[in-house]
């Protein structure tokens, strides 16, 4: 037979004789400032036979009034059958004798009350007692303590020695205290040991054999503390320690503390003071490393490591090479560094690579083979907020058979990079494969045979003072010269533009004579603007064998006349500026020799003439 008894208080308590302290009269909340004598009464029973095969069970629930004393007195009180007694969330100032007759309690609350300090071995009368909150309170010391202990929030500046006798503890939470120093040999007296949280706390180091031998010691949380260094033995011997927790202290090294912990699956040693990751510094059977918010600024070598999921956001990382990044790893989040290359193969061997995080770092560009894996899956690819340029180095994202097998660019829409040549920004999935474009001082295609000579027609030299840019199938090739100086004027030529341009930009110049032959044998030249330059005059065939040229602008120049002669085997010609000049004749012959000519600009810029082929 069994009885589950449940004590209200409310049964007991003389609500007429409460009132709120401070204010007598308030009509508010009413509190339980003391236990009336019928409840006191109603805890006391005689004992009978007929009770002698009945187990009484009993809650008690008195949290949150303003009780100032247990109401246990006597051994034969009814309290000595309580399972649960909650009296958190009270005004209870010290804990002594009355805990004798409650022999059979299991879960004691006492957080979140006034308590100082607890009479010597008082908490041994409990002898039965596996969960014991004392959080928030204002301990400063314990005699003696149970099973399962919960001591936050309090005031405690060493770890008290008592807890060596709890040979069943499982947990113990010492956070949000004053702890300054660890003993050594107590955890590892206490053999059912498996979660041990000393967070918020104001240790400076961890010194030799303070943890070790802990054999069932699980999970172990040394975050937000002073820590500095870390004792070599400090860890050893912790054959089922899986998780340590070592955030926000002031680890410059691991040393080899760590490399102990044999046992440790994940770490976190986020906002320290880590200048250099070296791998073999970490545990061996590492999985999951969490390191974010150091100053780190170099990746040792991970030839042995084991690791598959790492954070690093928030470092001072500048590059990346395979030698830096274990073969094993799965996840890598690098967001918020300073990474400015990551280097051929960096990825290839990774075999198991799932998603690699580099926004928010110093990248202008990224080639497929820095990030391809020779794995089965995909990566996912995290680029938004780098400075990128709209370089031929990402014409792989182009590429159906790359982006769907090998890489996926996360957030294409959101991910931009900026053109080259004319500063536009541009979305990368908007980006067109002609705009990804690389600048060059000389270029050769491949399998060009005149490479050591000078320009020809699979070798481009760009013209000093200039800039020249290429896609990366040289189809399209860009050349801008603005501006030049006087040194850089005295050896530039129009001639010197390479063979295989497709689009010129000249502005700024001194050309007051287009010469013959000037632009001759440009094949692929598509787009030509020649601006603000002094152009007075234009010799005949200063635009031969342009069999390709679209777009001719020659605007805002000191033109006088064109007969038309100035053209020769260039009559691709659709669009033609000339606005900005001093035109006073344009002869018949310039429509004869442009047949595809629809629009040209004219005189000043005041309007625009549609011509009929």
């Amino acid at each position: 037979m069994q009885f589950i008894g449940v004590i209200h208080l409310s049964d007991f308590v003389d609500f007429e004789a409460i009132c709120d302290d401070e204010n007598p009269s308030s009509s508010g909340r009413k509190h339980v400032g003391f236990i009336s004598d019928d409840f006191k009464k109603s805890l006391y029973y005689p004992p009978s036979p007929n009770t002698s095969m009945v187990r009484i069970e009993v809650v008690l629930n008195v949290s949150s009034n303003w009780i100032s004393n247990l109401p246990f007195t006597d051994a034969s009180c009814v309290a000595n059958q309580l399972i649960i007694v909650d009296f958190s969330h009270n005004r209870l100032e010290n804990l002594g004798a009355e805990l004798h007759v409650l022999p059979s309690v299991r879960q004691l609350s006492l957080s979140h009350n006034r308590l100082s300090s607890t009479e010597k071995d008082s908490l041994l009368k409990c002898p039965l007692l596996q969960q014991l909150e004392l959080n928030n309170n204002f301990l400063e010391d314990i005699q003696s303590l149970p099973g399962e202990i919960d001591l936050s929030h309090n005031r405690l500046t060493e770890v008290p020695i008592a807890i060596a006798r709890l040979f069943k503890l499982k947990k113990i939470d010492l956070s949000h205290n004053k702890i300054k120093k660890l003993p050594q040999f107590v955890f590892n007296k206490i053999s059912h040991l498996h979660n041990i949280d000393l967070n918020h706390n104001e240790l400076s180091s961890v010194s030799p054999y303070v943890f070790s031998d802990c054999a069932h010691l699980n999970s172990l949380n040394l975050s937000h503390n002073h820590i500095s260094q870390l004792f070599h033995d400090s860890l050893t011997k912790c054959p089922q320690l899986k998780r340590i927790d070592l955030s926000d202290n002031r680890l410059a090294s691991l040393a080899d503390a760590l490399a102990q912990a044999s046992a440790v699956r994940r770490l976190d040693v986020s906002r320290n003071h880590l200048e250099l990751l070296q791998w073999s510094e970490l545990p061996p059977r590492l999985e999951h490393l969490i390191a974010d918010s150091n100053i780190i600024t170099l990746l040792g070598a991970a030839l042995k490591s084991k690791v598959r999921t790492v954070s690093l956001r928030g470092n001072r990382i500048e590059q990346l090479s395979a030698d830096q990044i274990p073969d094993t790893i799965e996840t890598l989040d690098l967001t918020a560094n300073r990474i400015q290359h990551v280097a051929p193969a960096t990825f290839a061997s990774k075999t198991a690579m799932r998603s690699l995080d580099l926004r928010d770092n110093h990248l202008t560009e990224l080639s497929e083979e820095s990030v391809v894996a020779d794995g089965v899956h995909s990566i996912d690819v995290s680029l938004h907020g780098n400075p990128l340029r709209c370089s031929c180095e990402f014409h792989w994202i182009k590429k159906p058979e790359v982006v769907k097998r090998k890489v996926n660019i996360v957030g294409m829409s959101e991910t931009l990079c900026v053109h080259p040549v004319n500063g536009k920004v541009i979305a990368l999935d908007a980006v067109d494969t002609k705009d990804l474009l690389c600048n060059y001082s000389q270029v050769c295609e491949p399998e060009c045979v005149c490479c050591q000579f000078g320009n020809c027609d699979c070798k481009a030299v760009c013209p000093a003072g200039c800039a020249c840019f290429r896609d990366a199938l040289f189809e399209t090739n860009v050349v801008r010269c603005e501006n030049l100086t006087g040194s850089e004027m005295k050896v530039f030529t129009p001639a010197a533009v390479p063979i295989s341009a497709t689009h010129v930009y000249l502005s700024g110049l001194s050309l007051p004579i287009l010469r013959s032959h000037s632009f001759l044998g440009r094949p692929r030249l598509e787009v030509l603007h020649i601006n603000a330059s002094g152009i007075r005059g234009i010799q005949p065939k200063a635009f031969n064998t342009l069999p390709k040229l679209k777009l001719l602008d020659l605007s805002d120049n000191a033109i006088v006349r064109l007969s038309g002669d100035e053209f020769h085997k260039s009559a691709a010609i659709s669009h033609l500026f000339l606005n900005g000049n001093r035109l006073q004749t344009i002869e018949r012959g310039l429509i004869d020799k442009l047949p595809a000519l629809t629009t040209a600009a004219g005189r000043r810029g005041i309007c625009t003439v549609s011509l009929a082929p």
